[in-house]
């Protein structure tokens, strides 16, 4: 992706090497503010992992969608980043929520999900099937009749 290098924040090499091997067919039918934004989220990326993570392809076509204000339904397997996919946009958003609807009960799976949006100052809790009857998450009290 053809970018200014004067108008990147500092990244890591490895974030700038992702950031311009994206593939032309997808940053060439970005407007400047969806590029902009994309470089934006790349540094915050960047900087919350240490340079860790880089956003792959599939999470900006994610990304872009949701910032065009479009439903998006992320069907893939397992262990395939779709939790940073729904982060993203949030990145520049910070006043602004997710809802992410998974029918699972799993504890494991559900807890891993809301700790990585915790990892990146995403306040997040878990909505489930025990969730109605879970006192502590909608801090019920319950008062005797005495």
């Amino acid at each position: 992706m053809d970018y200014d290098v004067a108008s990147v924040p500092p990244m890591s090499l490895p974030a700038l090497d992702a950031l311009q091997n994206l593939p032309t067919d997808f940053t060439s039918a970005l407007d400047t503010l969806q590029r902009q934004n994309i470089i934006d989220t790349f540094s915050r990326v960047d900087f919350l992992t240490k340079g860790t993570i880089q956003p792959k392809l599939s999470q900006f076509k994610c990304f872009v969608s949701l910032l065009a204000s479009s439903q998006v339904v992320v069907k893939a397997a397992t262990d395939a980043s779709k939790t940073l996919a729904t982060m993203l946009p949030l990145f520049l958003s910070p006043n602004k929520m997710a809802i992410t609807v998974m029918p699972l009960k799993l504890r494991t799976i559900v807890t891993l999900q809301v700790n990585e949006f915790l990892q990146f100052g995403i306040s997040s809790i878990a909505i489930n099937h025990d969730s109605p009857h879970d006192k502590t998450l909608w801090n019920v009290r319950e008062h005797s009749a005495d």
